[in-house]
């Protein structure tokens, strides 16, 4: 433990999860002008589930870019996304964050 009380696991995790949401949502940014609405749905759903998952680690102020990126993206799909495709894809990242929860649990 660090002289905050929290753990050196904590600290690596928060930095790695910082990091990653980070690059994922510049990289998002950068190709945005050329996301199709399939593209432009899927990765509303990435995000949305990593933001979920990693919340614990992640500042208020990666929350609010992650957000931002996130409704950008919403916007682009003019809502198209409610078909059964959509869900599919949804219901996967439900189950594969269940898989994470149980990783990054305590």
């Amino acid at each position: 433990m660090n002289s905050e009380g929290r753990t050196y696991q904590f600290l690596a995790l928060s930095m790695a999860s910082e990091c990653f949401v980070h690059a994922m949502c510049n990289e998002i940014n950068e190709r945005m002008p050329q996301l199709g609405n399939r593209s432009c749905s899927r990765l509303v759903a990435e995000l949305q589930f990593l933001t979920n998952i990693l919340k614990l680690y992640l500042r208020r102020e990666t929350l609010s870019h992650a957000a931002d990126v996130r409704d950008r993206l919403r916007d682009r799909t003019q809502n198209r996304d409610v078909g059964p495709d959509g869900l599919r894809a949804i219901e996967e990242l439900e189950r594969l964050g269940r898989v994470y929860v149980l990783c990054l649990g305590d």
